[in-house]
């Protein structure tokens, strides 16, 4: 299956992806040809420069401060579908991913503004960058998202929680729900860890 998570800038997405990376989960690294920041984690976009972009080359496109993001659709031809995943994508690249594959499950993490705020000035986001990614935010309606029956994520967490509880949240939606059809393994070290922040 592959998870996607959603969220305002500064949400915690990557974070939490990466939770899931050490529960062993394959991540799905976006390309974008926005330049490379100085705290960019390694590992975290496929860089590619501007004039080498091409949209065809891509599913899940969105165009955010200016720069495109999408997953290379080479990408998918060494997917193994006996694994599991986990990707961050805006609305528009959850529906579009959906579209393209079968067992896409989406997540939406609500933070309140001035939380997204805080953590883009901890992760060392510029000044300038944090009001565009807010005005994005704001103008996309990402905070304070509600969910109705139509929707496509399939739950929504208040992430001012910590990151591993949401996770536990996540791993409950799959292995304590009758209809779900997918289940996580939650390995002990995992479980124990998770535990301690309850």
């Amino acid at each position: 299956m592959i998870i996607v998570i959603s969220g305002p800038s500064g949400s915690g997405k990557s974070t939490l992806a990466g939770l899931f990376e050490v529960k062993g989960f394959k991540r799905i690294v976006t390309s974008t040809n926005r330049d490379r920041r100085l705290n960019d984690p390694e590992g975290q976009y496929y860089f590619v420069p501007k004039e080498e972009w091409n949209d065809d080359d891509y599913i899940c496109v969105t165009n955010y401060g200016g720069n495109k993001y999408g997953i290379d659709k080479g990408y998918f031809d060494e997917i193994n579908k006996d694994l599991n995943y986990i990707v961050v994508l805006d609305e528009a690249g959850l529906k579009e991913l959906k579209e393209y594959y079968d067992n896409v499950y989406g997540f939406y993490l609500n933070v309140v503004e001035k939380t997204c705020r805080e953590r883009m000035a901890q992760r060392g986001d510029a000044a300038d960058n944090i009001e565009k990614r807010i005005a994005y935010d704001k103008e996309h309606h990402r905070f304070n998202y509600l969910i109705d029956d139509d929707d496509l994520y399939d739950q929504a967490f208040f992430g001012e929680d910590h990151p591993s509880m949401i996770m536990r949240q996540i791993m409950d939606y799959f292995n304590n729900n009758p209809d779900s059809k997918e289940t996580i393994d939650e390995g002990e070290e995992i479980l124990a860890m998770l535990h301690k922040q309850k």
